[in-house]
């Protein structure tokens, strides 16, 4: 069954006006390898990690938001704001996600 999230999800990778100077953000699935995450942390300063909750766990969230009227986002691109705070699946599933506490490690590590 089709979840809310899954409805307004926009698959179109066409970049939207906005956007056009905003620079590339790789994106891996949340089984990737943690030092494949490490590096394009260490090479762009940041990575989308895709998959670690499921979309029937973001749903309820998505239902609140209800109808964009924003012109920053598309509205089949909803904004959810503050995600963390309103989920405690999401704060706890995040901050307790494995991969994060070990790329964390290699990223933090001090070199002698």
């Amino acid at each position: 069954m089709a979840t809310f999230s899954d409805k307004i999800h926009n698959p179109d990778k066409r970049q939207k006006p906005h956007q056009k100077n905003n620079p590339e953000i790789a994106a891996l699935p949340a089984s990737s390898p943690i030092e494949d995450i490490a590096n394009i942390i260490r090479r762009d300063g940041g990575i989308i990690i895709k998959n670690f909750i499921t979309p029937e766990e973001a749903d309820p969230y998505y239902q609140k938001v209800g109808k964009y009227e924003g012109t920053l986002f598309p509205p089949t691109d909803l904004p959810l704001s503050g995600f963390a705070g309103k989920s405690p699946t999401f704060a706890h599933k995040g901050i307790n996600y494995l991969a994060y506490h070990e790329a964390a490690k290699l990223l933090l590590k001090e070199e002698s």
